[in-house]
């Protein structure tokens, strides 16, 4: 098996591979729309395993005034789960419970990840790295330190298999990344 660290530049291709790859977030989310136009710019909207509705907001670069739209996704949030709910409730939405906001990006300040915790919403951080395995291009997420996640192992989709083939990774073969993917990125 070969991985590599590949560059992702475009929004719409990064927004497709975290949606291909949200369940390396939580095992169970269900995405219901991949590209909902908030706000701060396009989200996945789902829920999770308890009914409670996610929206992941995939950030293609650290320069993206991550704390004023974090901001403003919440407000687009706000207004828009009287509708959201109307159209999911029959797969599971709880209006009950709090959102979850969760924003994927290459890279979070120090300042972006303080702000947020003077927020009054919760915001779960996680990193994505852009991982070329034999020849096809997936994304890694991984939660950032001091925000627990319900999955802290990196799970990667397995080539060819589609969401069914989403699984945690082996000692072996984080190892084996770890060792390998600096010597390929560097080619």
């Amino acid at each position: 098996m070969r991985f590599r660290l590949v560059p992702i530049d475009e929004r719409g291709i990064l927004q497709d591979l975290v949606a291909r790859q949200i369940n390396g977030i939580q095992g169970g989310i269900r995405v219901f729309e991949k590209e909902a136009p908030a706000d701060s710019g396009p989200v996945i909207v789902g829920i999770d395993s308890d009914g409670r509705p996610v929206f992941v907001w995939p950030i293609l670069n650290r320069g993206e005034e991550i704390l004023s739209r974090l901001i403003l996704l919440y407000g687009w949030v706000l207004r828009s789960m009287p509708l959201l709910a109307k159209f999911y409730e029959r797969e599971g939405w709880s209006r009950a419970s709090a959102p979850r906001i969760i924003a994927v990006a290459p890279e979070f300040s120090r300042n972006s990840l303080d702000g947020a915790s003077h927020l009054s919403f919760s915001v779960e951080f996680y990193l994505w790295r852009g991982l070329e395995i034999n020849g096809e291009v997936n994304v890694l997420l991984e939660p950032v330190g001091g925000h627990p996640s319900p999955e802290p192992v990196p799970v990667i989709a397995r080539p060819n298999n589609g969401l069914a083939g989403i699984s945690r990774l082996t000692d072996e073969e984080i190892r084996f990344f770890e060792q390998n993917a600096l010597i390929d990125a560097r080619d």
